[in-house]
């Protein structure tokens, strides 16, 4: 028998078989898969439907399982942001890290998305998604933030929200590629910011 803190074979070979399933959710769903069948599962995962049920109560819960690696995976790989370089390269660093984020993230999105009215889970993990990008917007334009009035930064704040959002990238990738859609996020950015800003000098806008 193995000592104190030894994974026996049988126990080793769950965890195996279990991140096999999950694997096969992830995979299925970047196939534009976004309502597995157990059977579909169990052929990715090279596996047998009972044993898909015996790990899982149901495809619900492997999903919340996929959801949870995923939302793991996207902070992990969140990349550090400049904050002290000229506004065009904030922008341009914020578009990149963003549009990599929902195009990596979309196809889980898309399976979860029918879910979202019957589990909390889904509804948890985009609130967290939302939180790290928020944190992420407000850490890259400080300035700007700060030189808006109380009210008008929290206008600006859901602006940004809603132009770095998911649905807003989603609803770009049905006619755009990538790159067009990374340009059009630019400018309703650089759109957003540049509203209301003094202009040089510090003249501010006339009001002619």
């Amino acid at each position: 028998m193995g000592g104190p803190g030894t994974s026996s074979p049988s126990s080793s070979e769950r965890r195996k078989t279990r991140a096999r399933i999950i694997n096969a959710v992830l995979e299925l769903g970047e196939e534009g898969e976004t309502a597995p069948t157990v059977a579909k599962i169990a052929a990715r995962a090279g596996t047998s439907a009972r044993l898909v049920h015996h790990h899982f109560g149901s495809i619900e819960e492997i999903i919340d399982q996929a959801i949870d690696r995923r939302l793991h995976e996207l902070v992990a790989r969140r990349p550090e942001l400049p904050v002290s370089v000229p506004l065009r390269l904030r922008i341009t660093a914020l578009v990149a890290a963003r549009a990599d984020a929902l195009e990596w993230i979309t196809p889980l999105r898309l399976t979860t998305v029918r879910l979202e009215q019957q589990s909390d889970k889904p509804r948890r993990c985009r609130d967290t998604a939302l939180g790290v990008a928020r944190a992420q917007r407000e850490a890259v334009f400080p300035a700007e933030f700060a030189a808006q009035p109380e009210g008008r930064r929290a206008l600006l704040l859901a602006g940004l929200e809603t132009t770095t959002s998911w649905e807003a990238w989603h609803h770009l990738r049905f006619t755009r590629n990538p790159d067009e859609a990374r340009q059009v996020m630019t400018l309703m950015i650089e759109a957003l910011l540049a509203t209301g800003r003094p202009c040089e000098g510090g003249q501010g806008r006339s009001r002619g």
